[in-house]
């Protein structure tokens, strides 16, 4: 492994775009995942400083907060509370390396077990910004996976479990899957 990659484990996630470039306003975006970490990990004070050391030497100044990947979470979105957030890209054009059991690549989303609140394991390198868009620090995706379930940060997230639940080997099981008797009315059930 390089030295210029940073490896965080068992982080959550949000926002993971990893097989599919986001369309922005028109624009086609980069893939990417936004890592969320507890303000009290001690792996933040080591970032920081990466983060700020990078600044100085390519920028000769510390940029200030909203030039930088690693920012409060409530500044992004209220439901990241106070865990910090850490927003990594991959280049343009290019996917991120998403790793499977048994350091297997994954190529297909319906493969992928990552979703907006679990926990992953990711691997991104800083770099400096300073083009026609402005000065920056930015994170660079290289790879990630999935390392464990947790609350789910939006409601449309239905695990595998869930959307399964209530189906049985035969096909009366549909019925009780949370229908209701007004459903099952209308539909002559």
């Amino acid at each position: 492994m390089s030295e210029d990659h940073i490896m965080l484990k068992n982080v959550r996630c949000s926002f993971p775009h990893l097989f599919k470039f986001p369309e922005i306003n028109g624009d086609i975006g980069s893939c990417g995942i936004i890592l969320l970490i507890e303000r009290e990990d001690p792996r933040l004070i080591a970032l920081r400083a990466d983060i700020e050391a990078l600044s100085v030497s390519k920028h000769k100044i510390v940029l200030p907060d909203d030039k930088l990947c690693l920012r409060e979470g409530k500044h992004k979105r209220a439901e990241y509370g106070d865990l910090m957030a850490i927003s990594t890209n991959s280049k343009k054009g290019e996917y991120p390396r998403v790793v499977g059991p048994g350091r297997t690549v994954i190529t297909d989303a319906s493969q992928c077990a990552i979703y907006p609140g679990c926990r992953v394991h990711a691997k991104f390198s800083l770099w400096a910004q300073n083009n026609s868009w402005g000065r920056r620090i930015n994170a660079e995706l290289i790879a990630v996976q999935f390392a464990g379930d947790d609350e789910p940060l939006s409601d449309t997230y239905v695990s595998e479990e869930d959307a399964l639940a209530g189906f049985g080997d035969d096909g009366d099981d549909f019925v009780n899957a949370g229908t209701s008797g007004a459903a099952e009315a209308a539909f002559d059930l």
